[in-house]
């Protein structure tokens, strides 16, 4: 066989194996979708089993199954009602060493092939935040990494997840966001843009990083969900400073924490932000 003739069939070999390797990627090997049976609303649903090798969702409505798949927060999408009542349970199998990210492309296709799911992107005009310094300043430090472990250290201890003496689940450094009963607390090392999009996801409005801190900081805060959150008339520009818990619920809300324990606050304004719109989906999927 010819030299050239042996290579251009290696590069056709190659690329079929990299077309193959990027479908695998991009769709689940095996999907299975079903309509959620009916469940007692007294009862407790049955919690969704966790396998490393399958993607799985239990009795979930078509609504959350499009923002999980197109990473959105409530108000990022819009589509009609009834997807928040139509429910369904997907079990389906994830190609080896797929990524989170690659999951979401895999659920994004999985819908459109299965629901005929067609969406488009929009800005829209919406109420939103400001997160900018407090007067005062901030009351936090710029994060300073640990020192590597040293030879011979032992490895830390697994996480245990507990709650203090006021009922607050107690963080550890670096570890994100705790919530139990309505308390939440914080203690991670984050940039001020990330911490702007955790806080969307709280406040179900844009909120956008006016502070001008370009590092990475350690955060540490616990607040009272849904304490002082402002109606959705509140005056853009207004103030959230005072604001405090009610007395007897154990702490403060996430304004008044924000502003109190962190030195920031948020400023209402009207904003414009990009919304997922559902034009086309059918209420039942195509067969397994």
């Amino acid at each position: 066989m010819r030299p050239l003739y042996c290579a251009a069939l290696l590069v056709s070999a190659a690329c079929a194996a990299h077309a193959q390797d990027a479908d695998s990627k991009s769709t689940f090997e095996v999907a299975s979708i079903k309509v959620a049976a009916a469940v007692d609303p007294l009862s407790q649903r049955m919690p969704t089993p966790r396998d490393p090798g399958r993607f799985i969702r239990r009795d979930t409505p078509l609504s959350i199954l499009i923002m999980t798949a197109y990473h959105l927060n409530g108000f990022e999408y819009s589509g009609p009602s009834w997807l928040t009542s139509a429910r369904f349970d997907i079990t389906a199998k994830v190609a080896e060493g797929a990524t989170q990210a690659q999951q979401m492309v895999m659920l994004q296709n999985l819908l459109a092939e299965r629901f005929g799911l067609k969406v488009h992107r929009e800005k829209r005009e919406m109420p939103a935040y400001d997160l900018v310094i407090a007067k005062g300043g901030v009351k936090f430090k710029e994060y300073v990494p640990p020192p590597p472990p040293k030879e011979g250290d032992p490895p830390p201890a697994p996480f245990k997840f507990t709650l203090d003496a006021d009922g607050y689940p107690v963080a550890h450094p670096g570890g994100g966001w705790l919530s139990m009963n309505g308390k939440w607390a914080l203690h991670d090392d984050i940039t001020m843009e990330r911490f702007a999009r955790i806080l969307m996801g709280q406040l179900q409005r844009p909120v956008h990083d006016a502070t001008g801190l370009a590092g990475t900081y350690d955060l540490a805060m616990r607040w009272v969900e849904g304490v002082d959150a402002p109606s959705a008339g509140a005056e853009a520009g207004a103030d959230n400073a005072g604001l405090a818990a009610p007395s007897g619920n154990g702490g403060p809300g996430l304004f008044a924490a924000l502003q109190s324990q962190l030195g920031l606050k948020l400023e209402s304004k009207k904003g414009m932000a990009q919304v997922l719109v559902v034009d086309q989906c059918e209420r039942m999927p195509a067969e397994n």
